[in-house]
């Protein structure tokens, strides 16, 4: 890959370019290559140990990874760091809705949404863990929020639900 090249070369270059690892560490990830990935942004956190896309980025990979209790580390950390980033809240909350802690799922996705009334996804994963729990009334309005905010996903997930309703 040659972005992973010129990444791997800028940090030949400059041992502490923590972007140059970080940035590497996405295109990793993109490339489902987890333990890269994982690698990567745990260099760019011993760089730089304040910048919370580094733990908020390795959590996102430590839970694909099924490393639960250590994702949930990082996104606190994330949170810690920057607790006005939306995304922080909305990839805790995923976590805890895999851990199947409904409650504090839901808190973060609302969390996510006061920091960004315009964040789809957070509506998104609050309409979902409504859905799943069996909550359809109360989940229709994220999910329509969603839709509206662009999120293909919930327009499909609507589409269903409006299917099965007629």
């Amino acid at each position: 890959n040659e972005a992973i090249n010129d990444y791997s070369n800028a940090i030949k270059y400059d041992k502490k370019a923590y972007k140059a690892f970080f940035n590497r560490g996405k295109i990793y990830e993109d490339l489902d290559n987890l333990n890269m990935a994982e690698e990567d942004y745990s260099k760019t956190i011993i760089i730089k140990s304040d910048y919370s896309n580094a733990y908020c980025s390795r959590g996102v990979v430590r839970s694909k990874k099924g490393n639960y209790k250590a994702a949930l580390s990082d996104f606190n950390k994330a949170i810690e760091l920057n607790p006005k980033d939306a995304v922080n809240f909305n990839n805790r909350g995923i976590l805890f809705s895999i851990l199947k802690d409904f409650d504090k799922s839901y808190l973060d996705f609302s969390q996510a949404i006061k920091i960004d009334i315009n964040y789809s996804m957070a509506y998104f994963n609050r309409g979902l863990l409504l859905l799943n729990i069996g909550n359809i009334k109360v989940a229709l309005p994220d999910l329509k929020i969603a839709a509206k905010l662009g999120n293909v996903d919930a327009k499909k997930i609507l589409n269903k639900i409006s299917n099965k309703l007629y």
